[in-house]
């Protein structure tokens, strides 16, 4: 059976809806989403909610070092950190809470063959590989890499 929560306001994102869930410092469950808000014509930010629960939700939003606001955002939680990208593929930004972030400028960057592509979907392995599969023009790529990792398997 479903139970209802608390009504989201209008600003609540609608479609396309991307999510991730991460562990708290604290232990506790957490899922975070992001998408494009349904008043996306007023929208300059990307702003991620978040939920312990599921039947409340809050926004994780802040004056000064938002995401701007981008189409298809996507956001995943890597090595302690979030990202977020979206449609173009023309910046990716980070935070370590989800709450501010800054534009990546070094050390992780998208391949540049991605610059301009719209239509594309992301996730991550359990080996944290980053794959992200790219359906244009009746064409599909694949795309698969690390975040500040060599692909050997280490031994401990």
């Amino acid at each position: 059976t479903w139970e209802i929560g608390s009504p989201v306001p209008a600003d609540f994102p609608s479609a396309p809806i991307q999510a991730t869930v991460h562990q708290t410092s604290t232990g506790l469950e957490r899922v975070i989403i992001t998408g494009n808000a349904s008043t996306e014509e007023d929208q300059t930010a990307v702003v991620p909610w978040f939920s312990f629960e599921g039947d409340n939700w809050a926004a994780l939003d802040t004056e000064n070092m938002y995401c701007p606001v981008m189409g298809h955002p996507s956001i995943w939680q890597y090595d302690d950190k979030f990202y977020i990208f979206g449609n173009k593929f023309e910046a990716c930004y980070v935070s370590p809470s989800g709450l501010t972030w800054t534009e990546v400028t070094s050390k992780f960057m998208l391949p540049t063959d991605l610059n301009g592509k719209e239509c594309y979907s992301a996730t991550i392995d359990d080996d944290h590989f980053i794959w992200i599969v790219i359906s244009e023009s009746g064409q599909n790529q694949l795309w698969r890499g690390r975040l500040n990792k060599l692909g050997f398997k280490q031994s401990k």
